[in-house]
């Protein structure tokens, strides 16, 4: 699948950086080390590769930002998809887009044992397939045309909100 998100960014950022700007922290949704607590907490689930935190996502608070579990064994291409993908849950999180896709039983059945399999997270399963529909990660399973069309409504947003000057 392609990455729509990552080419926004870098056109974004490219654009941003010919016009001799700096790109800010709140474009980019930074990447910081895990605290002593999310690290502990990472310890004991290695299986979660990270998080975006802050804005009260996830019981964080402050500046919307992105950690990455250190216990995941993700390879390098892995962490950068994991950061785009959360990059993306930031986004869809400010954004508030209509999400009301149904997804499909072997959605379900991928995430039934996580925290997206409770039924009250399921606006929160669907985010995460947007993300991973937009990051091209096979963990989206066999996505419907409905999902395409949240997914691009989701990167048609994210173009529109930021498109070079």
């Amino acid at each position: 699948m392609p990455n729509l998100f990552q080419s926004a960014v870098e056109k974004r950022l490219t654009a941003r950086l010919d016009a001799g700007a700096k790109p800010s922290s709140t474009e980019l949704y930074p990447v910081v080390e895990p605290d002593a607590e999310t690290l502990d907490y990472f310890k004991k689930n290695p299986n979660q590769s990270g998080m975006a935190i802050g804005a009260g996502l996830n019981g964080y608070d402050g500046e919307r930002r992105v950690v990455v579990n250190p216990y995941s064994g993700l390879d390098p291409q892995g962490v950068k998809g994991l950061i785009e993908n959360e990059r993306i849950r930031h986004f869809i999180d400010e954004t508030k887009p209509k999400l009301d896709f149904t997804p499909t039983k072997e959605q379900l059945d991928f995430f039934k044992n996580t925290e997206y399999g409770k039924p009250e997270n399921i606006a929160r399963l669907r985010e995460t397939l947007v993300a991973r529909i937009l990051t091209g990660d096979d963990s989206a399973k066999n996505i419907t045309p409905e999902q395409q069309r949240a997914a691009d409504l989701v990167a048609q947003q994210w173009y529109s909100q930021n498109k070079p000057k």
